[in-house]
């Protein structure tokens, strides 16, 4: 877990540099798309390699969907969070 978070901080320091060329932006997000697909299609391929599955649906489902949900409402709390502390007030509209 520590060499993924350390993964995503390098990342976040190379991606505020100043002057990156715009193919580095272009080609991650080319990887990043490709690298999701896969996550996806292999996640597809773990779950259906289940025997029982198609009969553990329903409970899979009600989870995942639990899950989901709960993550969902987690990210939009602490992007929330990182907005309010990192930009205070920069760019609203003064009256």
């Amino acid at each position: 877990m520590l060499i993924l978070i350390g993964i995503l901080v390098i990342g976040i320091v190379v991606g505020s540099l100043p002057k990156l060329p715009e193919a580095v932006y272009t080609w991650s997000e080319w990887i990043l798309n490709i690298g999701l697909f896969g996550l996806l299609f292999f996640m597809g391929v773990r779950l259906g390699s289940y025997p029982d599955m198609m009969g553990q649906l329903k409970s899979i489902g009600l989870e995942a969907f639990v899950f989901a949900v709960c993550s969902l409402v987690g990210s939009v709390i602490v992007v929330w969070v990182i907005e309010r502390l990192m930009f205070h007030g920069e760019g609203q509209n003064e009256r």
